[in-house]
């Protein structure tokens, strides 16, 4: 049950969360303003760095507490395809930018998708 606003009755606290979220996807999306950081894969054995995973988190945002939140959200809707596709474009743009096109990265995805390449 969401906390109740001056002004606005229950029912529409629901409501207006839910679009509230929505809005906020869309605007990930379409600005691109995703978090994305590189961490390193290194073998024990040798201590060298063989590739880097990709991770995607979304800003700081009063509509989701979390990463966790936010994919959550994110599984739960229409769109995660969509976001799959954005953060893996965005996540190579980006690899090649800071880490350098010779270096190998790995991409989690969800397993409810299959994102062609």
């Amino acid at each position: 049950m969401g906390v109740r606003r001056a002004g606005r009755g229950a029912a529409e606290v629901g409501v207006d969360e839910e679009a509230v979220q929505r809005r906020e996807l869309e605007r990930f999306i379409r600005d691109r303003n995703m978090v994305t950081l590189f961490q390193p894969i290194i073998p024990l054995a040798d201590g060298e760095t063989i590739g880097f995973e990709v991770l995607n988190r979304p800003p700081l945002s009063s509509s989701f507490a979390n990463a966790e939140a936010f994919y959550r959200y994110v599984g739960q809707s229409t769109q995660v395809f969509v976001v799959e596709r954005s953060c893996r474009d965005m996540a190579l743009c980006r690899f090649a930018e800071q880490v350098g096109r010779s270096e190998t990265c790995r991409m989690p995805c969800s397993s409810s998708t299959s994102i062609p390449m």
